[in-house]
């Protein structure tokens, strides 16, 4: 059976993942990408299995990516995906804790996991 991803654990798993690595996941170039050099990852490349990887997926929408991994979404998780890729992409690594609190708030959702950083 396939495991349907809840709004919290999506959260959950990026919220850790993004204060855990503490800097952007970026080309050679400055731009934000799913894998970046260093093995850093993105809000939703952290969500790729190694596996699945692959460059060819840099430049498709976050719902393309999730959906060619085989990761199924709750209801309303789509969303919540496109706001943490915006998070990692458009804000600036020292503010991503509170925003992170902030989107947590606006979604009705825990924000447990921000409490060990």
């Amino acid at each position: 059976m396939t495991e349907i991803w809840t709004k919290q654990k999506l959260f959950d798993t990026v919220a850790t993942h993004l204060l855990t690595q503490n800097e952007k996941s970026i080309d050679s170039h400055g731009n934000c990408v799913y894998r970046g050099t260093k093995g850093l990852k993105c809000a939703i490349g952290v969500l790729i299995p190694d596996e699945t990887y692959s460059a060819d997926m840099e430049g498709e929408t976050a719902q393309d990516v999730l959906r060619q991994c085989g990761l199924v979404l709750d209801k309303g998780a789509n969303h919540l995906a496109g706001s943490l890729q915006s998070l990692h992409d458009k804000y600036c690594v020292e503010s991503w804790k509170d925003r992170l609190s902030v989107l947590a708030d606006y979604n009705g959702l825990s924000p447990t996991a921000l409490e060990s950083f």
